[in-house]
């Protein structure tokens, strides 16, 4: 039987029905590929987040938006990868921050601590009172609390407090959670940029710390007699260096043997913004020509060796010992004067000068192996990130038979600040090449942000149909309210400058990700030391104030009965 050809408005139509059908074709077979879905989202995410609008741009964020479009088709990546990513990101960012962490935490410990209690104190009041407004269960503003703060380890103390009401605070976790996570993110970009602070230098603007060379002629006669490694010390003027000395008309290396004499013509390497004042209290700039062999007198060594590390340049006598001076430490991508009291670390490239007998020696004191900068310790790395997966599982004891656990950000973040700090013990390297470590950062980063979004974008929807908008905008409140009051309190109180800011604030909304976009933002380590400073006091608060909220939320309740 044959059948009658079809006509034109026929075949159109058949042909818009398949057209229809494709999408939803596609979810359909990309719902059972997990793992092309995981690269789908985070190549459409950072694309999405490398555009930018008046110096404005998502960044790695960016991943986090497709994650929610994603869960709000239905889509899923797999499992486990948002824990691997916060393993990742938390450990390299302890690595970073290792270093500079026990000074920043001596210098500004309380400050930072203090900084989480204010935000953490006014997150939870927060919580109370839209609770106390909108007739919430404790149950719900436990979870509105937690998520706005993005604190997974606070929601499991909700959860082991609750017993079986524990559902309820995992919708009020997870009606907050996507604006608590999105919120700060974008907090700490645009706040700095509408209140006229640029998080980093623009690239033509010249840079006041950078370091520069001058040839200067002492003239005054209180400096005669001064070897020049003590100069620095009597001029106090500032730190300073002297790498070269005029002598038989060419500026050569200073010998341990050299004093200063007025008329010494010296070669001064200082920071630009301090040079004009160094200048004037030695004498004047020297209009002889500089004339130097760096080829053969100036080279940039790696120190390995530990008898040289931990121990400040005063204490190692390099000009006596090994004829050589240090002028520059590079260190994590940044470079800074060579003052006495700095002490050497694990990887430093150095910049030396001497001859070219004294460089090759101390080059093998130091124990310079170029490929260390580009070495990455995989066993270190593993038997680290085990470590810290491991602190971060142990239970520990609050008041009232609770426990908390570091989770899996804080523990890793923990072992690493410690590998960090002490470099290398033993076979212990706590050192990672610098772009090895940021690119684990980044992939930490947004496999973290793709999985929140993913997994808030599949209950988002149902969620809100649920309770309405009041939870979510309550949900924002508690997000912006304790960082806005932190903000000022960190600024006008505790006089911390806007890194260190930014930085504390990530750490007392315990959010891992808006870290990672204000270190890209900012190309500085500083936030990372006070993230790390402020984070475990945040982590623990969280979890003492929850218990609050679950005790405090039912007497107001009960105390607006007629």
């Amino acid at each position: 039987m044959m059948m009658a050809p079809m006509d034109s408005a026929g075949l159109a139509a058949v042909n818009l029905a398949n057209a229809a059908d494709m999408p939803e074709a596609v979810l359909q077979w990309l719902a059972g590929q997990p793992l092309l879905t995981l690269f789908l989202v985070l190549g459409a995410g950072l694309l999405a987040g490398s555009v930018r609008f008046k110096g404005i741009g998502l960044g790695s964020s960016g991943a986090l938006f497709a994650g929610l479009l994603a869960g709000h088709l239905g889509l899923s990546i797999p499992g486990g990868i948002g824990v691997l990513g916060i393993v990742l990101f938390t450990y390299c960012v302890g690595l970073a921050a290792g270093p500079t962490f026990f000074g920043s935490l001596r210098r500004q410990g309380g400050g930072l601590a203090a900084l989480a209690a204010i935000t953490v104190g006014c997150g939870a009041v927060t919580a109370l009172g839209m609770a106390w407004r909108l007739r919430l269960s404790p149950a719900l503003a436990a979870g509105l609390f937690t998520g706005s703060l993005t604190s997974t380890p606070g929601l499991a103390v909700a959860l082991d407090a609750l017993g079986e009401q524990g559902a309820t605070a995992t919708i009020g976790y997870g009606v907050a959670y996507p604006f608590g996570v999105a919120g700060v993110v974008l907090f700490i970009q645009l706040l700095p940029r509408l209140l006229g602070h640029a998080l980093r230098r623009p690239d033509n603007e010249p840079d006041g710390t950078a370091l520069e060379r001058r040839l200067v002629e002492i003239v005054h006669p209180e400096f005669d007699g001064l070897a020049p490694v003590r100069l620095a010390a009597a001029a106090g003027a500032g730190d300073f260096c002297v790498s070269r000395i005029r002598r038989d008309d060419r500026l050569a290396p200073v010998a341990a043997t050299d004093t200063i004499r007025t008329g010494t013509v010296a070669l001064v390497v200082a920071p630009r913004n301090r040079m004009e004042g160094i200048v004037r209290k030695l004498g004047r700039e020297s209009a002889c020509p500089m004339l130097v062999d760096a080829d053969h007198e100036r080279a940039q060594i790696v120190v390995t060796r530990p008898e040289l590390l931990g121990r400040a340049l005063s204490s190692l006598d390099l000009l006596s010992r090994h004829g050589v001076v240090i002028t520059r430490i590079a260190r994590d991508g940044h470079t800074f004067l060579a003052t006495t009291d700095m002490a050497l670390e694990y990887g430093d490239i150095v910049t030396a000068v001497g001859t070219p007998e004294t460089l090759t020696a101390f080059a093998h004191t130091a124990g310079h192996r170029e490929k260390t900068l580009h070495e990455s310790d995989l066993a270190t790395l593993a038997l680290g990130l085990a470590l810290g997966v491991g602190l971060g599982l142990a239970p520990f004891g609050l008041p009232g038979r609770a426990s908390f656990r570091l989770g899996l950000a804080g523990g890793p973040l923990f072992v690493a600040l410690l590998l960090g700090h002490f470099r290398r013990r033993g076979w212990m390297a706590g050192h990672l090449p610098r772009a090895a470590r940021q690119t684990l950062m980044e992939l930490g980063l947004v496999f973290c942000l793709a999985d929140a979004g993913v997994n808030a974008g599949g209950t988002l929807a149902p969620v809100l149909r649920e309770h309405g908008l009041s939870l979510f905008f309550a949900g924002v409140l508690t997000t912006l309210l304790p960082m806005s009051v932190a903000y000022v309190a960190a600024r006008r109180l505790l006089r911390f400058d806007l890194l260190a800011t930014l930085g504390g604030l990530c750490g007392s909304m315990t959010s891992t990700p808006a870290l990672g976009v204000l270190v890209a933002e900012a190309d500085s380590g500083k936030p990372a030391a006070s993230y790390a400073a402020a984070y475990p006091v945040a982590l623990v608060l969280v979890a003492v104030c929850v218990h609050a909220v679950l005790r405090m939320l039912p007497l107001l309740l009960s105390a607006m009965q007629p």
